[in-house]
């Protein structure tokens, strides 16, 4: 996320990441969402990845991480309707049992789980 973050404020059309199995899941969901435009698998575990932007938007998309190694926050489903509510364009990214989902799908599953980022 550090990458992205940097390759959108410095307005980069590219920046290359080494992205682990459990990591892979995050980068299909940005591109899901468009905020990754694309990305192609170089060589291994490397990939590139091109962040989208757009003429009608001044600013991308914040986002900000939550999920820390020696911490982090659970979101049960209750909390999650209220979200859905009071947030209606924004995004939370969770890590559940089914993997990583939004906030919206999670509430599909009728799951909680583990706050990874929200997506403004």
């Amino acid at each position: 996320m550090n990458h992205f973050k940097i390759a959108t404020n410095q307005k980069r059309l590219y920046f290359d990441v080494h992205l682990t199995a459990r990591s892979l899941p995050l980068l299909y969901l940005l591109y899901d969402l468009n905020i990754v435009r694309r990305y192609i698998k170089l060589t291994g575990s490397f990939y590139r990845v091109y962040p989208a932007y757009s003429i009608y938007r001044n600013r991308t998309r914040f986002i900000k991480t939550y999920f820390k190694s020696s911490h982090y926050l659970t979101i049960p489903l209750f909390i999650l309707h209220k979200v859905r509510l009071s947030r209606p364009f924004s995004y939370l990214v969770l890590e559940t049992s089914a993997g990583i989902l939004t906030h919206k799908e999670a509430i599909r599953y009728k799951l909680g789980g583990r706050l990874i980022m929200t997506i403004n």
